[in-house]
């Protein structure tokens, strides 16, 4: 198996488990129980930070540049959604980024509404990923060859290797990984998603 997608396939899966949290951070909303308010912000910034400003940043500025010189068409339907779907996914997370600025003394519409928001961005999340695992990933991997896989790979390094975006992964991995810890304890860790190839 190629290891040219191996760092966006694992950032899938880091992404996946803090969807995975936020639902439960949700459900927990939803039911009355009592929740940290303040992490509703920090989910915010996770998602900002890592799957925005990380994960999305490496596809727009790396992987669907690259596939667009060699032989995908910008206007196909599949890299067309994924552009489409990166924009609504920045404005699911600025929502959930306003409702994290909200005082912590939440009323039930407050509630309603913050639940509402976080269940919405963690469906769209595993949505989105289910379209890249088994559309775009496996297009990917049976059209470019190995050459192009190779300076696939060194592309996403050397994104990967840029000291800002070294010093942001490190700070939301470490938050992301907190979250998860605190919200999916008793569950466990997925090695891949449906459609994905798993990292040797």
């Amino acid at each position: 198996m190629s290891l040219a997608l191996q760092s966006l396939i694992r950032e899938h899966q880091l992404i996946a488990r803090v969807a995975a949290a936020l639902d439960v951070y949700a459900d927990a909303i939803k039911q009355g129980t009592p929740v940290e308010a303040d992490d509703l912000a920090r989910f915010a910034q996770v998602f900002n930070d890592f799957a925005d400003e990380i994960h999305h940043e490496k596809e727009e500025n790396v992987l669907l540049p690259l596939l667009s010189r060699h032989g995908f068409d910008w206007q196909s339907d599949v890299l067309k959604a994924v552009r489409r779907e990166h924009r609504q996914e920045r404005y699911l997370i600025a929502v959930l980024g306003q409702a994290g600025a909200r005082p912590a003394s939440w009323s039930t519409e407050d509630r309603r509404q913050i639940a509402a928001a976080a269940s919405a961005l963690a469906e769209f999340q595993r949505n989105h990923h289910r379209r890249e695992n088994d559309e775009l990933f496996p297009e990917v991997l049976a059209r470019l060859d190995a050459k192009v896989l190779a300076q696939l790979q060194s592309e996403l390094e050397r994104f990967d290797d840029n000291a800002h975006h070294q010093a942001l992964r490190a700070s939301a991995e470490r938050l992301a990984l907190d979250l998860v810890q605190r919200y999916l304890s008793n569950v466990p860790v997925a090695t891949s998603q449906p459609g994905a190839p798993a990292p040797p």
